[in-house]
């Protein structure tokens, strides 16, 4: 019986790996962000209230939607991305084949999303097996909004992280009709960095220093805005 469970495990396991592949590949095609979210940043960005205990419940799985410290390890579907989390996930897959019972999972939860805090391999594992819910015990931390969904979380991080963005480039000052629009959290960040690399390519060129404010105004002016035109010229962009 445990070979047999062992050898099922290990098959559910490469299965599930392959299934995060093509999910990574199809992602990246549709210029889709597949990751899950990272508690810590969004508490930070969200400003997020005290926390206080929610007790013991059953959650939907699908509205866990991130993770505390694992959130490389697993995608947004909690596939397994890592070879490293084999051991860990085979563990709890073989448990269900037994049939044993598993400890609750911890999560914060934010609105009604979930943030797993302990028991990420499990929630891969009930997940991959179609479970809908799953026993946790819950830490409740307030949302300056009402949050009823990923897409609704992903909507207030991009507004905050634009803000962010506008405040540390002055882009409005510099250029009153710029627009920069984007729809997915993290990008803005991106571009910061971008702008770091353009300030200092420039300084190579010009062979000398390159003010924060030169740099932003020249990266929208020559990076930015062309990109956005060749784009909206192509249909890539809609107007």
């Amino acid at each position: 019986m445990p070979t047999n469970t062992s050898h099922w495990a290990a098959e559910d396991f490469d299965r599930a790996r392959q299934r995060a592949f093509w999910r990574h590949i199809a992602a990246r095609l549709a210029g889709r962000d597949d990751a899950l979210l990272p508690f810590d940043e969004v508490r930070s960005r969200l400003r997020a209230q005290p926390q206080h205990d929610g007790g013991l419940r059953q959650v939907p799985i699908d509205k866990i939607v991130g993770s505390v410290s694992r959130y490389r390890d697993f995608d947004r579907a909690f596939l397994p991305l890592r070879n490293t989390t084999r051991g860990r996930w085979l563990s709890i897959d073989r448990a269900y084949y037994e049939d044993l019972d598993l400890p609750p999972i911890e999560v914060y939860q934010l609105g009604e999303t979930y943030f797993v805090r302990d028991g990420n391999h499990r929630v891969s594992v009930a997940r991959d097996r179609g479970q809908l819910f799953i026993d946790a015990w819950i830490i409740e931390v307030h949302a300056p909004v009402p949050i009823t969904s990923l897409g609704e979380l992903e909507d207030w991080i991009c507004r905050q992280d634009a803000v962010d963005f506008m405040d540390r480039t002055r882009l409005l000052e510099l250029r009153p009709d710029a627009r920069v629009e984007l729809t997915l959290p993290g990008q803005y960040q991106k571009l910061l960095e971008h702008i770091r690399v353009h300030r200092w390519f420039m300084g190579v060129e010009q062979a000398g220093p390159v003010t924060w404010e030169q740099a932003v105004a020249s990266w929208y002016d020559r990076v930015y805005a062309d990109l956005v035109d060749v784009m909206r010229s192509t249909g890539v962009l809609a107007e």
